[in-house]
């Protein structure tokens, strides 16, 4: 009768659905296209002689230039590495490998658009992507590999200014 008691007081695990979020950015890159646009026509309504508000604003369309094809779409990637990491723990396998493969889009969107060095720096984060991959199908490691692909995005995320010049 004891044991029946002491079993029946041990808390419950229930499994959650996995908390992922959505690695859409398309609002931010609404903002972005709207704020290029607006510096183009002020960069057209200049006069020839506006030397530094003339440099300000080829600045600023750089800037805005990187946010959108690099920051935002490495920002999505990462959101979709930690997606496929949270579905993975809860055994959600065909879903995980739905998000490798939307991050392996975008990183090879952005290593066609960018630079030959930051095509060189996505060899990195892409080696992972498949690690985690073939994890997933061999159902070893699989949590340490998504994560350190994740990881890695996030860091390419903070030295990305250094990477794209």
């Amino acid at each position: 009768m004891i044991v029946a008691w002491a079993a029946a007081c041990q808390p419950v695990k229930q499994r959650f659905p996995p908390l992922t979020r959505d690695p859409s950015v398309g609002f931010l890159r609404a903002e972005v296209d709207t704020a290029s646009a607006a510096l183009a026509a002020a960069l057209e309504g200049l006069p020839p002689k506006a030397g530094q508000s003339q440099a300000a604003i080829e600045r600023a369309e750089q800037t805005l230039g990187r946010l959108s094809g690099y920051y935002l779409p490495v920002f999505e990637a990462r959101q979709r590495a930690y997606n496929a990491y949270e579905l993975a723990s809860v055994d959600r396998m065909q879903a995980a490998r739905s998000e490798l493969d939307a991050v392996e889009k975008i990183l090879l969107a952005v290593a066609q658009a960018e630079s030959d060095h930051i095509a060189r720096e996505l060899q990195e984060p892409l080696d992972l992507l498949e690690e985690a991959r073939l994890a997933l199908a061999s159902d070893s490691g699989t949590g340490e590999h998504l994560a350190a692909l994740a990881e890695y995005l996030s860091l390419m995320l903070l030295k990305g200014r250094l990477a794209s010049g």
